[in-house]
């Protein structure tokens, strides 16, 4: 640590803030709440952190323990004691709490008390040589690069990223012709009234689904009575958002709202166990791939 770096860490005990505090209770506060006002505080604070020198550098080679109780004690202490203290206790324990407050940035945003995207735009904003804007900068086209790689190399990662869309978009189609009264159109301005035909929608959608499986499951039944031999890789292709069976615009019986159905069987006697087996192996490789 050079002369000036350590002249820098002794001013916070001599400086004043702008509320008449010293700059060291400025350290020994905690992240606020996401709101603009606080961050941009907050990208301060960290400008200035910055400023005072690279704390990671100070405490390379010192136990993890050994800085949390410098911290600690730091923070437990005013200003004026430790202006008491001898220079090198009181070097020490201030370039602690130093590295205690840049800390607190990366568990803040990892813990979801501010969004890292959020904090990049407010960091942005200000000085490009801002070294945790860097840093967070860096990080993140590292994680991008990496992902975009998995998912040029791996054709099976890029079948599981194609569907995943594609089912919600199926699911949102298929529950869209379901509510085609109004042509889906919520006129109502309640915002009570909106949620509820939302979730009457919601609701029908799935009994429509959970209608569609039962009647694949019963044909899926019919077919091995018969003697055929049912891929699991063909039953994995089957969407139940069938809708040419479906009068929409017949009549809607209610009379038997009130008749106990009988219990349906979830079971065929079909090996999922391949399948399985490929999904188990899919998420095994992602992890490694994500752990490299």
């Amino acid at each position: 640590m050079s002369t000036a770096q350590r002249a820098g860490l002794i001013r916070p005990l001599e400086d004043r803030d702008s509320d008449g505090t010293t700059l060291f209770n400025r350290l020994k506060k905690p992240a606020k709440g996401p709101t603009w006002s606080h961050f941009k505080n907050l990208t301060k604070r960290l400008e200035w952190l910055d400023e005072l020198g690279d704390t990671d550098v100070w405490m390379d080679g010192v136990a993890a323990g050994k800085v949390t109780d410098f911290a600690g004690e730091a923070d437990a202490s005013v200003a004026s004691e430790l202006r008491g203290f001898v220079p090198v206790k009181r070097i020490a324990l201030v370039a602690a709490l130093t590295h205690k407050a840049r800390m607190r940035v990366a568990v803040s945003v990892r813990e979801g008390t501010i969004s890292s995207s959020t904090l990049l735009k407010r960091l942005r904003s200000g000085s490009r040589k801002n070294a945790t804007y860097a840093a967070f900068r860096e990080v993140g086209r590292v994680i991008r690069t990496v992902q975009l790689l998995r998912y040029l190399s791996d054709a099976p990662l890029r079948r599981r990223v194609t569907a995943a869309p594609n089912k919600v978009e199926s699911f949102n189609r298929f529950s869209q012709w379901i509510g085609f009264g109004n042509r889906g159109v919520i006129a109502d301005n309640d915002p009570i009234e909106q949620e509820k035909a939302m979730k009457f929608n919601a609701l029908l959608t799935n009994a429509v689904i959970f209608h569609n499986a039962l009647d694949i499951a019963e044909l899926v039944r019919q077919l091995l009575e018969e003697g055929w031999e049912i891929d699991p890789e063909d039953l994995a292709h089957i969407s139940p958002y069938l809708t040419e069976h479906i009068n929409r615009f017949g009549e809607y019986s209610t009379h038997e709202l009130g008749i106990q159905p009988e219990a349906y069987d979830p079971k065929l006697d079909v090996d999922f166990t391949p399948l399985r087996e490929q999904d188990l192996t899919a998420l095994t490789a992602a992890g490694l791939g994500q752990a490299a």
